[in-house]
């Protein structure tokens, strides 16, 4: 008798919430860091749905390579609804948050949303970067196997590359040579660990970097949050149990937009699958596995991090728009429009658009998030809206 492995379906489910306000000017409260093309001709959104789709190909594993889970803002539809319609075809349900309650209740919606409690979701964040997408399809189908066959949320860890602060770290229970393209139980996740304490991770070579990326099957998942935090569990049960929803068909594409009840969803906690679930799955009723990456992983999410990934000049130069460098040395200028010219800098970042510029030490690109803080408080357009505003039938400036 031959013993054949399970093959549920594989949903990819993109989550599409954070602000980014570290990519300011470029990235927005209503045209935020995902949607943004920041080194290339596709946005970190669209990046996201390609590797979903190439993860559909995993062999042995009955998938429906017409359906895809988003889970974004109201505010934001269209803006992914147009991404979408550039080349990237699928059929795709959006589930549209009436407000962010970060990821927890956004995977339990879209555990809800799945249909097949047996379905394998392959959770996602919408605004990372990825090198290696053939390393990264083979880490998931390993996953994808052992989410299938055991109660357990598996998370893809990265192979640090440098001492970095401003990542949770994971704990395997082996080292993370072994963790490597398998799976292994996780001993702890430690939240954004200070300078020494990162240092001795990385002198070590044990941690790894939790990119936010989990694959876990919708049964599972929904028994941990319902164990661990009740009251998430609850409060976005009953907002799915009330939600309307409207379906567009638009020539072979067929888009759901589901919206979960109002009032509800706003009272449920705003709470992390992190901190919800998995630093408690290390004892819990459902386990914590990783599976280590080194897949040319980055998040992004400053400006020196978009500096340190694109491609640079003999003298460590890079530009993405019309620019002129003299006697300058790794700098990063992003230009919408207009030439830019930097002249005896080291180190300096600067952005263009049509309403704002920004010129920054690259060093200091965390602080960028104050400034932000400061247009809010000042209740500035700027911190809100680009001057070219999407909407379903075009833009406006």
């Amino acid at each position: 008798m031959t013993n054949h492995l399970p093959s549920p379906p594989l949903l990819p489910v993109i989550l599409c919430g954070g602000s980014g306000t570290r990519l300011w000017p470029l990235s927005r409260a209503l045209f935020p860091k995902q949607f943004v093309k920041l080194t290339g001709d596709q946005s970190l959104f669209q990046e996201s749905v390609q590797r979903a789709l190439a993860c559909q190909r995993i062999t042995g594993a009955k998938v429906n390579e017409d359906r895809l889970l988003i889970v974004c803002n109201e505010e934001h539809r269209f803006l992914a609804q147009g991404q979408l319609d550039d080349g990237l075809a699928s059929t795709v349900d959006l589930i549209l948050e009436p407000e962010g309650r970060n990821t927890a209740p956004a995977l339990t919606l879209a555990a809800l949303a799945a249909g097949d409690s047996e379905a394998v979701l392959l959770v996602m964040p919408a605004d990372q970067t990825i090198q290696d997408i053939e390393g990264f399809t083979e880490a998931v189908a390993q996953a994808y196997y052992l989410a299938s066959a055991e109660d357990t949320i598996v998370t893809l860890g990265i192979k640090p590359t440098n001492p970095e602060t401003g990542y949770g770290y994971i704990e395997p229970c082996q080292t993370n040579g072994d963790a490597l393209r398998k799976g292994v139980d996780v001993a702890a996740f430690i939240e954004k660990p200070n300078a020494d304490k990162v240092k001795q991770y990385f002198d070590e070579g044990r941690m790894l970097w939790n990119a936010g990326i989990f694959v876990v099957r919708a049964s599972a998942w929904l028994q941990a949050i319902s164990a661990h935090r009740p009251d998430i569990y609850d409060a976005v049960k009953a907002s799915w149990m009330g939600r309307t929803g409207d379906q567009l068909v638009a020539g072979a594409r067929q888009y759901g937009f589901v919206r979960p009840e109002n009032k509800t969803f706003k009272q449920c906690p705003s709470e992390s699958i992190d901190y919800a679930v998995m630093e408690k799955c290390t004892t819990g009723v459902v386990k914590a596995s990783v599976i280590g990456l080194d897949v040319g992983w980055s998040d992004l999410g400053s400006w020196d991090a978009v500096w340190k990934h694109a491609r640079k000049d003999s003298q460590g130069n890079a530009s993405h728009g019309d620019a002129l460098f003299e006697e300058s040395q790794d700098c990063f200028v992003k230009s919408s429009g207009r030439l830019v010219s930097v002249v005896g800098l080291e180190g300096v970042v600067v952005v263009e658009t049509p309403d704002a510029v920004l010129v920054a030490h690259q060093n200091k690109s965390q602080l960028i998030k104050n400034l932000v803080e400061r247009l809010n408080l000042q209740g500035r357009a700027e911190r809100e809206i680009h001057r070219k505003v999407h909407r379903p039938w075009g833009w406006y400036d």
